[in-house]
């Protein structure tokens, strides 16, 4: 694993340098207010060999790893890999170990397993910004309505909230990003609180496409 790991990263730094950030051209305004946005997501290797068919015929339990992706939004690509011979080791201290390499002010978009105060706490740290998908788990306090927006039967809101319980982590303002339409109810949680530098609608866009590279 040690190896093809180090092969990975040096053919990806080989390229860096003559691959364009030029992916997806509708983030161009974003290219200016963050370095980098990486998307984050992890999994069990037998999930992964699962939907590739690989294990259809096997009925024996199969433990071969877990893996933690992170995803290039500016260039199209998958900049790390790392591999974890341990299935069961958890995914939320899995991420937060492996990015020290990940250049202050980027964006790191993730699914509601790092909706967690320490989670945003840890990335504030490091001066790192984050936007995921509210967990039902979490409790925020509404502060005031940023804006508030309806297209049809589509409703948009921005509000700022806190999260915290000042006891174990430090009381932490967000933004609470709401998108209503009658085929999707989507809660997005960020701490990028200038809507000049990541709106509501890009927050919205942005993490559908978290979606598509994790069918990928």
């Amino acid at each position: 694993a040690d190896f093809f790991r180090t092969l990975f990263e040096t053919f990806t730094q080989s390229i860096l340098q003559e691959a364009p950030a030029t992916y997806a051209s509708w983030l161009r305004p974003l290219r200016e207010h963050f370095p980098e946005i990486l998307v984050v997501d992890g999994s069990r290797l037998d999930a992964v060999c699962h939907r590739l068919k690989f294990l259809w015929s096997v009925r024996e339990a199969i433990l071969p790893g877990a893996v933690t992706v992170f995803y290039d939004v500016f260039r199209g690509v998958s900049r790390r890999v790392f591999f974890y011979p341990h299935a069961m080791e958890a995914e939320l201290p899995r991420a937060q170990g492996e990015m020290d390499w990940i250049a202050p002010g980027s964006l790191i978009v993730g699914d509601r397993l790092y909706s967690a105060p320490q989670y945003f706490h840890r990335l504030a740290e490091m001066g790192l910004e984050l936007l995921t998908r509210r967990s039902k788990h979490l409790v925020v306090r509404r502060l005031r309505v940023l804006s508030s927006t309806q297209h049809g039967r589509n409703f948009l809101d921005d509000i700022l909230v806190e999260v915290g319980c000042g006891a174990l982590y430090p009381r932490l303002r967000l933004r609470l990003i709401r998108s209503r339409c009658p085929q999707r109810r989507l809660d997005l949680l960020t701490t990028v609180l200038d809507p000049e530098k990541l709106s509501a609608e890009q927050a919205v866009v942005l993490y559908g496409l978290r979606w598509s590279v994790e069918r990928n």
